[in-house]
């Protein structure tokens, strides 16, 4: 298992902030040193943000030199630009034909897209599958493995991959995002594991709030028990609170995963 954070997530930032690309993000790199976490898992906003080093060439050269020096041989990308944007816009197939080429020039493996749940109602499934099919073309194009983050019903997502043969896309369980729709998350996380390459791990109290891992509701004991029965071997980015101190919040996450596994 290897164990990494949302880019951000290590810079503390004003209260109730928490999608936020860091300022200083080399710096980052620098505090994930004093934590025993793997990797940084890099961000995208929902809108291009020119500092992120991502979109330059020169950029792309200095993020390398950071990334090398992370327990990771290869990187993961989390992109938030397709939020609330239409599937079929050209705007956003330039986007993701530009995306593609940006994290293969990273070396990036895996690239995580969310999808809005209005993408599953009946009259936007026709958009949804041929974005799919999109994607799918791009991936294999530049050698990177796609994870969709979603949190629909498992037999309505498994089936639209069934219907159109779509073998070799997979999802992204978010702890914190099944808990709104299931508050039984173990049970989600047993029906989607087949699909699953990745994981986010958030806790949630009962009102669906964001909250510092360990202080809300998921019991991320039971999950940890079935994912080691399983043998999962993949990785756990936390996708978490800041608490009052983003770096020691940090540090304390593993320090609390370690010992429930």
């Amino acid at each position: 298992m290897k164990f990494g954070i949302t880019q951000g997530r290590l810079t503390n930032e004003r209260k109730g902030i928490l999608q936020k690309f860091p300022k200083n993000w080399e710096k980052e790199f620098y505090f994930l040193t004093q934590t025993k976490l793997d990797y940084i898992e890099l961000f995208l906003e929902n809108k291009i943000n020119k500092n992120n080093p991502i979109w330059s060439k020169i950029g792309q050269k200095k993020l390398i030199k950071k990334l090398e020096k992370t327990k990771l041989k290869h990187h993961i990308v989390c992109d938030n630009y397709i939020l609330n944007k239409t599937l079929s816009s050209k705007d956003l197939i330039r986007y993701y034909k530009k995306l593609f080429k940006s994290v293969k020039a990273i070396n990036c493996k895996l690239l995580i897209i969310p999808i809005d749940n209005k993408n599953f109602l009946s009259k936007n499934l026709p958009k949804f599958v041929n974005f799919i099919l999109f994607l799918k073309k791009e991936a294999k194009k530049n050698k990177v493995k796609i994870s969709l983050e979603v949190n629909e019903n498992y037999e309505k997502f498994s089936k639209i991959l069934s219907i159109n043969k779509i073998k070799d896309i997979k999802i992204t369980f978010d702890t914190g995002n099944f808990y709104l729709t299931n508050k039984n998350v173990l049970k989600s996380l047993k029906n989607y594991y087949p699909l699953i390459n990745h994981i986010h791990l958030k806790d949630r109290n009962f009102f669906g709030k964001n909250v510092v891992f360990g202080s809300g509701k998921i019991s991320f004991q039971n999950l940890f028990i079935f994912l080691k029965k399983k043998k999962y071997n993949k990785f756990f980015t936390f996708e978490t609170n800041r608490g009052s101190d983003a770096l020691k919040t940090a540090i304390n996450n593993l320090k609390i995963t370690k010992n429930l596994i």
